[in-house]
């Protein structure tokens, strides 16, 4: 969640929301079916995602879609946010997945849904969301998991070199989470 709104400031600061980009064949740029088509001033979103974390509980979705292909047959992708409460969507929650069963992940289904011209974000959506969340998201999941060891390790006595290595590591993965993530 923190990693979603680090890569989009934009999202309200109190609003859950989910990433949903896997679909049946995989999240690889070419996999993604889910499109978008022009319609009068907005755009239409059709097709279907898959393991959309926290999508059950989201209040807004960021959905990749594809938007046609570029002059080499590359798929041209495009972020857009939608509200969970649009009409013609459907959100289905999924079985629990053994390693993190308190997280959980949503089947979403786009039967047309009319996305406002506000509502496609800008840059394009694998070079400016897809490719560089993956790294937002391992920085602040390590981060936390280091701030977790650097707590226990305080409170249960561990060595001060212990301690002195998870705290320089968690102001590390700090300042990674402060730089450009397609770096």
């Amino acid at each position: 969640e923190a990693a979603l709104h680090a890569l989009i400031p934009s999202l309200p600061p109190d609003a859950t929301a989910s990433f949903a980009v896997t679909e049946d064949g995989g999240n690889h740029p070419r996999m993604i079916r889910t499109h978008l088509e022009a319609d009068g001033d907005g755009v239409v979103l059709t097709g279907s995602k898959r393991f959309s974390t926290m999508a059950p509980l989201a209040q807004i979705l960021i959905v990749i879609a594809c938007e046609g292909t570029d002059p080499r047959g590359r798929p041209r992708l495009r972020a857009v946010r939608v509200e969970k409460e649009a009409p013609k969507l459907t959100v289905t929650e999924m079985a629990s997945v053994p390693f993190v069963p308190e997280v959980p992940h949503g089947e979403l289904r786009f039967d047309g849904v009319r996305i406002a011209p506000a509502g496609v974000l800008p840059g394009d959506g694998y070079v400016d969301y897809t490719k560089p969340f993956r790294t937002v998201e391992d920085v602040h999941v390590n981060a936390a998991l280091l701030g977790y060891f650097l707590s226990v390790a305080t409170r249960f006595g561990f060595p001060t070199p212990h301690r002195e290595r998870f705290a320089a590591l968690a102001v590390a993965a700090s300042a990674l989470a402060r730089l450009d993530p397609r770096a």
